[in-house]
């Protein structure tokens, strides 16, 4: 995604208000014509709806008024939320009301929603979308903000229909670069702990079978990391090196990434030699919403002063590199529990 200096603007953001609702709103970059469509389609509803991690299952949607909605959102923790949704009103391309229904243990009797999306920027090029929750009463809105992350969860989901409709523009988007995301059942401080003490990461980094050891680890803003790692049924180490441009405490680092040899060189990748010499990562540690609430972990890449052979080798190996992290994710789910014992 193209990159502004005033980014802070398209932002999701929540607040509470009045005693009993909740409002999100967020700048789109996108006409109200496509944002519209990405709310009144279930094919659409289904590509964003819900916090990260969550998936949605459409059983009947009839987008008119006295229509419904009902699907079931399922959590990352494995908890399947049912919700059923009634609309009261419906004013094309910028207004759309409905009663919310479904589990009875997170909004008792239900709530009612707002949803507005107006045009903002030169030619309606931005669309302004606001979310409002009307909750029966306080002790409603303080069970679904407290209890089940409402407002954390709503702006991840907004963050993630922003993030479809600019796809869906078919503008800038960059296919150099690496993403994937995971869940991990422990808070976000552990989680940090996990990336960043040597003694963790043993225990975690790298597929299954594969054995790891941190050589060096100085965590600070110019600082490395130099680890190696024996896959599976090889007698062979290898290395890598991780120079750290930012540590932010336990939301984020950013690092270049490299082969290394055993003196922490950097050294070109054993496997391919048009790998990128350098590639440059992001890591962020987010509060997930949903009952098991957890760690939303997101791991992006891009390689830096590439060649075109260079950038055509890491593009071919992005399917090895998602299997690669799950693999690691796996096994870093089943280690957390036992991190604070």
């Amino acid at each position: 995604m193209v990159q502004r200096s005033d980014d802070h603007a398209y932002e999701s953001q929540a607040r509470t208000e009045n005693g009993r609702e909740f409002v999100l709103t967020r700048l789109l970059r996108a006409p109200q014509r496509l944002v519209w469509e990405a709310f009144s389609d279930a094919n659409h509803l289904a590509r964003w709806w819900g916090p990260s991690g969550f998936t949605t299952t459409t059983h009947v949607m009839e987008f008119r008024v006295g229509g419904q909605w009902n699907f079931i959102m399922h959590g990352p923790d494995g908890h399947d939320y049912p919700n059923f949704i009634t609309y009261t009103k419906i004013t094309p391309h910028s207004r759309i009301e409905y009663h919310h229904g479904g589990d009875e243990e997170i909004h008792p009797g239900g709530f009612d929603v707002v949803i507005t999306l107006e045009p903002k920027g030169e030619k309606g090029a931005e669309t302004l979308v606001t979310l409002r929750g009307i909750m029966p009463d306080q002790a409603a809105l303080d069970n679904v903000v407290n209890k089940f992350g409402a407002l954390e969860g709503g702006k991840q989901t907004l963050a993630r229909l922003a993030e479809y409709v600019w796809d869906s523009l078919d503008a800038k988007s960059n296919p150099d670069q690496f993403r994937i995301s995971r869940v991990i059942n422990a808070p976000a401080e552990l989680v940090w702990d996990a990336f960043t003490m040597p003694k963790h990461l043993a225990n975690w980094l790298g597929p299954p079978g594969c054995d790891s050891a941190t050589r060096l680890l100085d965590l600070r803003a110019g600082g490395r990391m130099h680890y190696s790692m024996k896959m599976p049924g090889s007698d062979m180490d290898h290395f890598g090196l991780w120079v750290f441009r930012e540590v932010t405490p336990p939301s984020r680092l950013v690092f270049v990434s490299s082969f290394a040899d055993e003196k922490g060189n950097v050294i070109r990748a054993f496997f391919n030699p048009d790998w990128p010499l350098e590639i440059l990562s992001t890591i962020t540690f987010e509060a997930h919403a949903g009952v098991g609430r957890g760690t939303l972990v997101t791991i992006s890449g891009q390689p830096l002063n590439a060649s075109p052979a260079e950038l055509k080798a890491y593009r071919d190996h992005m399917g090895s590199m998602t299997m690669g992290w799950n693999g690691s994710f796996d096994r870093l789910n089943a280690y957390a529990p036992t991190m604070g014992k």
